[in-house]
C-alpha cells in the first residue's frame, strides 16, 4: 500500500513516516499541495493521502475537490490533519472529498483507527 504525506513541517512528515512504513506502507512525501500533485501524477497508484489543512490555504481543499474529479482517485482515501479545525472547515473538507481528519496533536493509535475505518489496515 502506497501513503503520501503532505505537510510543510519536516517533523511532522517524519513522524507519519515512521507511523505509516510501521504499518507498512510505502510513504511518499510531498511539502505543499503543488508537489503533492506532481507526485500523484507519477505514482501508478495511492491508497491513502495524509493532508496538512491550514483554514487560511486554499491549496489542500483545492486539491481534495480537484482529485475527487479524476476518476482513477476516487477509491483513494483523503484524510485531512488540523491543528484546530471549526465546524465550517471539516465540513468544507468533507464537501471537497475529504474521508475523514485528525486534530493535530495525534498520536499512532489514533491514525491506525483512521486507516482502519477506511479498510486500510495494513
Amino acid at each position: 500500500m502506497t501513503a503520501l504525506v503532505v505537510d510543510s513541517s519536516d517533523l511532522m512528515r517524519f513522524i507519519l513516516r515512521r507511523i505509516l512504513s510501521m504499518r507498512g506502507f510505502d510513504v511518499q512525501e510531498a511539502a505543499d499541495a503543488l508537489q503533492a500533485r506532481s507526485i500523484l501524477a507519477h505514482l501508478d497508484a495511492a491508497d491513502v493521502v495524509l493532508l496538512d489543512w491550514n483554514p487560511a490555504d486554499t491549496e489542500a481543499v483545492q486539491l481534495v475537490a480537484d482529485l475527487r474529479r479524476q476518476a482513477s482517485f476516487q477509491p483513494l482515501v483523503i484524510i485531512m490533519l488540523a491543528a484546530e479545525p471549526g465546524r465550517r472547515e471539516v465540513q468544507e473538507a468533507f464537501e471537497a472529498g475529504a474521508n475523514d481528519y485528525l486534530v493535530k496533536p495525534f498520536n499512532s493509535m489514533q491514525i491506525s483507527k483512521k486507516l482502519a475505518s477506511a479498510g486500510l489496515a495494513a
